[in-house]
């Protein structure tokens, strides 16, 4: 008799403990699929297959490629540069006084986006009281970056090579302090992040005004380059160097163009400087995310 009634006990207490584990269980796959789903949300299971572009820059070697995205998808989920376009960075217009660089139009593929830069001298005093760091430099590639790829040339998901070309005024340029540490880490942060999170998006980097003391420090400059950029830099002799890839009508006259306009008068980069001044500041995003 006690045998009879201690069977149903114990098939319940089973019963019972294969419920709790299939429930227990069921609640981990589901927040293990809810993980799953968001780090696919955000392109992190996009590995399986790299982008055209980047299988096209490593020659069709399908494992360097996937680990060049690897790096990619997970700087971009670590720093939340998904959110870059949501606000206007913290320093950006302390930044931009020191770092001119502005979007003229597309190459002569209609394509590839045209940027001329230049530079005003840093001020190293200046930075260390505003607390301006080389993050903050980075920050203004990034949303630069950023702006091409998904407002202009309309990639969300960065399947694209999105090519630029700069014409880069190295009359504008402090040529010693480019090899000064204090200084070149400004510099060295921006051109890392174009190598390391764009690849392939800088095409061509054409030096114009070129002072004679540029020639002089030039090979230590070019071997602090990123390898990858330290290949597409050309110091222009002549226009048909440029000529080849832009229309000279878009490029400013003291660039060796022909347009009369200023590149900070053209409207691709007037549009620019509306998206970026319409945006909430740094801390106003952040106070609507604590919201």
């Amino acid at each position: 008799m006690s045998s009879a009634t201690a069977r149903p006990s114990l098939s319940s207490a089973i019963s019972n403990s294969v419920e709790k584990l299939t429930s227990s269980t069921s609640k981990l796959l589901s927040r293990v699929s809810s993980l799953f789903k968001q780090e696919k949300d955000k392109g992190v299971l996009d590995l399986a297959e790299p982008p055209q572009y980047l299988l096209d820059h490593f020659n069709a070697d399908r494992t360097k490629a996937r680990e060049a995205q690897q790096k990619i998808l997970n700087w971009r989920l670590e720093n939340d540069i998904d959110d870059r376009l949501e606000y206007k960075p913290r320093n950006y217009d302390t930044v931009a006084e020191y770092l001119h660089s502005n979007a003229i139009g597309r190459g002569k593929n209609g394509k590839d986006i045209v940027l001329v830069e230049s530079y005003s001298p840093y001020n190293l005093k200046r930075f260390k009281e505003l607390g301006i760091d080389p993050k903050d430099f980075q920050d203004f590639v990034i949303i630069w970056q950023e702006y091409v790829h998904k407002i202009l040339n309309k990639d969300p998901n960065m399947e694209e090579e999105n090519g630029i070309y700069t014409v880069l005024d190295a009359s504008s340029l402090d040529v010693k302090g480019l090899l000064n540490p204090k200084i070149s880490k400004y510099n060295d942060i921006c051109m890392q992040t174009i190598d390391n999170y764009y690849v392939t998006r800088s095409k061509k980097i054409f030096v114009v005004n070129h002072p004679r003391i540029f020639n002089m420090f030039w090979p230590a400059i070019k071997a602090a380059m990123p390898a990858n950029l330290r290949g597409k830099v050309v110091l222009v002799r002549n226009k048909e160097e440029i000529e080849e890839y832009i229309d000279l009508e878009i490029l400013p006259m003291r660039l060796g163009g022909t347009s009369e306009n200023e590149a900070g008068e053209n409207e691709m980069f007037l549009e620019f400087q509306r998206y970026i001044n319409a945006l909430p500041s740094e801390d106003e995003y952040l106070q609507i995310l604590k919201k």
